[in-house]
């Protein structure tokens, strides 16, 4: 009898696991749903997708530009960061900054005369 409670105690175990990555799979659904209505919004495929990260790429470029044009003025990277992580859950804090990075060096977005903060061009 021991040795069954020890298989049942496994199985819940397991079940209790699967119903987790449910729960998480749906989070993660919710938010690409989300982004394909912020893309489909605000026209985000309009830049080809080359790789195949460059899709998110663009998707999270848009709504960092769409955060900075909301919040209107220079904001942190930890700022930006926790707007886009919202639909984003699973956004590395380093690739995050690779795309700061990058669109700073296309003239998306420019640095802020105050450190460690960012701003569109055409805000002072």
């Amino acid at each position: 009898m021991n040795n069954l409670l020890s298989v049942e105690d496994q199985l819940v175990a397991q079940l209790t696991e699967i119903e987790a990555k449910i729960v998480e799979l749906e989070a993660e659904r919710r938010a690409v749903q989300r982004m394909i209505v912020t893309a489909r919004r605000q026209g985000a495929d309009a830049e080809p997708a080359l790789r195949k990260n460059s899709a998110q790429r663009v998707i999270i470029e848009t709504k960092i530009l769409d955060f900075l044009r909301r919040f209107r003025k220079p904001a942190t990277s930890a700022l930006i960061l926790n707007a886009v992580k919202q639909d984003h859950r699973s956004l590395n804090a380093a690739t995050f900054r690779s795309y700061l990075h990058r669109m700073h060096q296309r003239g998306l977005i420019s640095r802020s005369d105050e450190k460690g903060r960012w701003r569109l061009p055409s805000q002072s």
